[in-house]
């Protein structure tokens, strides 16, 4: 079950996630590739 929130609130993240910003801006662009990560990793 845990796995499951955790994979939630990282999809609950990247919903809110601001991708013309990420096209823009490195800093951004990392920290959504980051949670991109944290989402995939949150299954395994």
């Amino acid at each position: 079950m845990r796995k499951l929130e955790n994979y939630s609130r990282s999809l609950g993240v990247l919903r809110k996630t601001d991708f013309d910003l990420a096209k823009d801006n490195e800093i951004y662009r990392t920290g959504v590739i980051g949670q991109f990560n944290i989402c995939a990793s949150s299954l395994r």
